[in-house]
């Protein structure tokens, strides 16, 4: 069986991590895999899912994630047990949220090497699904045109270059100059975060900080600076809770989140959707009680009035809110799901003391069919998963 960082290299899912997601005692962060907040070991890694080049490579031409609406991202794992035959279909299927959710939020679900060209491929197509709008929002057309945005592309060629740079001192160079001007441009676009004023704004101005953090975070993990780079991500995850926060209470759910209770939302925000939207939103893990709490504003069904439908008044423009508003709650539940699994590996990264490329050099050499999408980073044969804190 071989090895890699104290963990095995796996075809699959083992069947006991599939039963422990269905019990819920594990929970799935992107691309890791780790005992539930409940548990008395909650936050220790169990499996790594590390997406393969040839996968990443196949997402090319996918659409962003911006205003377009990829589908639920999520599946209710509900059964305590599983029978034999299912267990191939619960590792797969776990494997496909994965890949969705890769897609969804925007970001690989792993820092390796191919991060760069990552970043640098999702500029584009970010900048050219923003030119299609930019018309009708004037502020975009001075975004596309900014001074930061030419250094951030500026810094990212540079990055691009970085595999065929043999001499050790120039690779640092490049490195801490791309990393001090993506750290300057980082901040402007948290900036431009912290003060957009509608949801449109507030979904551009995120994707680039999470872009320009996300480059930022890979230099300083090329540079080894471990502590640096667990800083970092424990910075940018705080920020964004923050703020997004308080988008999805103000723009999402807004005054009246007890609509979302009704049959035009029910494929678009299914019911597990939704609570954990709400889950989110209040800082609070109340699960299926914010139904109640939801059910108790709404309309009565038996109205005063019974000759008028509990369906009249105002119900708002469902078309606006099936072109943005749908899709940011997908990109928000996604985003926030992988970037806890980002926090996984980091400290992982740091715990084996090694860089992202390192970790792409000993990795690539696995891959034995390049048709699959996933290396799975399983236990050690008799080995409990350990605390992430710890050494592995």
């Amino acid at each position: 069986m071989i090895e890699v960082f104290g963990h095995r290299v796996l075809r699959s899912i083992p069947p006991e991590v599939s039963q422990g997601l269905v019990s819920g005692m594990y929970k799935l962060y992107g691309g890791a895999i780790r005992w539930a907040p409940v548990t008395a070991k909650g936050g220790q890694i169990v499996c790594l899912l590390v997406p393969t080049k040839s996968f990443v490579n196949s997402l090319e031409g996918t659409a962003p994630a911006l205003f377009a609406n990829v589908g639920n991202v999520y599946s209710s794992f509900n059964k305590t047990s599983l029978k034999a035959d299912q267990i191939f279909n619960v590792s797969q299927e776990i494997l496909s949220i994965s890949k969705s959710a890769m897609i969804s939020s925007g970001l690989n679900l792993v820092f390796s090497a191919i991060g760069f060209a990552y970043v640098s491929d999702r500029l584009n197509k970010i900048d050219k699904k923003l030119d299609e709008v930019q018309k009708d929002i004037r502020e975009i057309k001075a975004f596309l045109e900014s001074k930061e945005h030419a250094e951030l592309r500026a810094a990212l060629n540079d990055l691009l270059k970085l595999t065929s740079i043999k001499d050790l001192e120039t690779r640092k160079t490049v490195l801490h100059t791309a990393r001090q001007s993506l750290s300057i441009i980082s901040e402007r676009y948290r900036e431009q975060l912290a003060d957009a004023e509608n949801l449109q704004k507030t979904i551009i101005n995120e994707e680039y900080y999470c872009l320009t953090s996300y480059a930022r975070m890979h230099c300083s993990a090329e540079l080894n600076m471990q502590e640096t780079v667990v800083g970092e991500i424990d910075e940018m995850i705080k920020f964004w809770d923050t703020k997004i926060r308080q988008v999805t209470k103000k723009d999402i759910l807004r005054s009246n989140a007890e609509r979302f209770l009704y049959n035009e939302y029910v494929n678009d925000v299914p019911v597990e959707t939704l609570v954990e939207l709400l889950d989110f939103a209040g800082d609070e893990k109340k699960g299926y009680k914010w139904i109640d709490e939801l059910r108790r504003k709404n309309k009565s069904w038996y109205p005063e009035n019974y000759y008028h439908s509990p369906l009249d008044g105002e119900r708002g423009n469902l078309s606006a809110e099936k072109w943005l508003t749908f899709p940011v709650i997908q990109k928000i539940l996604a985003r926030r799901n992988v970037l806890e699994g980002h926090r996984s590996q980091i400290e992982f990264l740091a715990m084996n003391k090694i860089t992202p490329t390192e970790f792409e050099e000993k990795i690539s050499g696995l891959v034995k069919d390049e048709g699959d999408d996933f290396i799975i980073l399983g236990p050690s044969a008799g080995a409990s998963p350990r605390s992430a804190n710890q050494r592995v």
